[in-house]
């Protein structure tokens, strides 16, 4: 494992989607997603003020289930069949867009992906749980409080502002390009590799143990043991 810090560009994805469901932003505050394969694209809609869920056509037996429960939307790969459930018929994959008004905040996103990728734009999270096998995670010009990531080999990508980050991956590689000096950073992985860049007047404690994890990094730090320190220290990287 290597962990790489530097001081102070876009993905882009095109599809059809077919749209089915609408919901009034000022009522949802969580959203909930458990989705199988493909893609799922989040992202801001600068022309409506209400939340739209869409996804590709698929078999017609294993359309999606969206559905509100108070202030939580949950929406899930497919309906139930035969006591199973979010799983496709001979390894189908379908995509899931979402789109939100500018400007809207959602207290909470947790999302359950298998073999999905995901791409979350311009959006502003209390708390993210992003629970992932091997599709990938990123987010662009996001800002979020907490983030909460379980990866086997699916990578994190983030671009913004966040505050606590706990990231466990297997051979996941994480990357971070951060506007602002968070509180804390706590990486756990195997055999990826951990990349960080911060403004360049955040100061920093980066402590790292490992059997063969090595640092690297473009700031001046005063090193004693697997611990370095920057500036005043303030932002805990573990």
């Amino acid at each position: 494992m290597g962990l790489h810090l530097f001081s102070a560009a876009h993905h882009s994805e095109t599809s059809s989607y077919t749209e089915t469901h609408t919901i009034e932003s000022t009522q949802i505050r969580t959203i909930e997603i458990e989705w199988a394969a493909g893609n799922i694209l989040i992202e801001p809609n600068d022309t409506s003020d209400t939340i739209t869920v869409g996804e590709t056509e698929s078999n017609e037996d294993y359309q999606m289930l969206c559905k509100v429960n108070g202030s939580t939307l949950s929406i899930h790969f497919s309906k139930p069949h035969f006591g199973t459930i979010n799983l496709g018929v001979d390894g189908e994959a379908k995509d899931l867009h979402i789109t939100f008004p500018a400007g809207w905040i959602c207290k909470e996103l947790g999302i359950d992906a298998a073999a999905a990728n995901v791409i979350i734009r311009d959006l502003t999270i209390g708390e993210l749980d992003f629970d992932g096998a091997s599709g990938f995670c990123s987010l662009e010009s996001c800002h979020v409080t907490d983030v909460d990531v379980d990866a086997a080999s699916g990578d994190l990508t983030f671009y913004g502002t966040l505050e606590n980050l706990d990231f466990d991956g297997a051979s996941a590689d994480c990357k971070l390009v951060l506007d602002n000096c968070p509180r804390h950073i706590d990486l756990d992985g195997m055999s990826g590799k951990l990349d960080i860049t911060l403004p360049s007047d955040c100061g920093f404690t980066a402590k790292t143990n490992g059997l063969s994890c090595d640092f690297s990094t473009d700031f001046q730090t005063t090193s004693q043991g697997g611990t370095h320190r920057h500036g005043d220290g303030s932002c805990l990287i573990e």
